[in-house]
C-alpha cells in the first residue's frame, strides 16, 4: 500500500476565524485605516472582555468623509439596531464611549443582566 501524499493540512483553532478585531484605546482607533473596496462604510468590532458593558460595540470609518463613529449594535424585537454614540476625536474617545454605555446598561437591564 502507498501513503496518502496529500495529507489536509491541519490549522490550530486560533487561527481558524477570520473575524478581526480592534483593541480599545485611543492610539489604535487613530491608526485604523481601513481598505474599502467598493463600500462606503468600513466596521470592525473592538476586542472586549466577555460580558462586558463594550458588548456590541464596534467601530464605523466613512469613506467619504474618513470620520469615525462609535456604534453600538442591540437585539431588539429579533433583529440587529444600531445606535451611534458618537464621533471619534479630541473631545470624545474612549473614556467617554465607556462612560456613556456604563450608563445605558445601567439604565436598560434588569438584576439579571438581561
Amino acid at each position: 500500500m502507498t501513503e496518502l501524499v496529500n495529507k489536509p493540512v491541519i490549522i490550530p483553532s486560533d487561527k481558524t476565524g477570520n473575524k478581526k478585531t480592534l483593541q480599545f484605546s485611543n492610539p489604535a482607533i487613530e491608526k485604523y485605516l481601513p481598505t474599502f473596496g467598493n463600500r462606503r462604510h468600513k466596521s470592525i468590532p473592538f476586542k472586549v472582555p466577555l460580558r462586558s458593558h463594550l458588548k456590541g460595540l464596534t467601530l464605523r470609518m466613512s469613506k467619504a468623509t474618513k470620520k469615525k463613529y462609535f456604534v453600538l449594535w442591540y437585539w431588539f424585537q429579533s433583529k440587529y439596531h444600531p445606535y451611534t454614540l458618537g464621533t471619534f476625536g479630541p473631545t470624545f474617545g474612549v473614556k467617554q464611549v465607556s462612560d456613556k454605555l456604563f450608563d445605558i446598561v445601567e439604565e436598560h437591564t434588569n438584576d439579571k443582566g438581561l
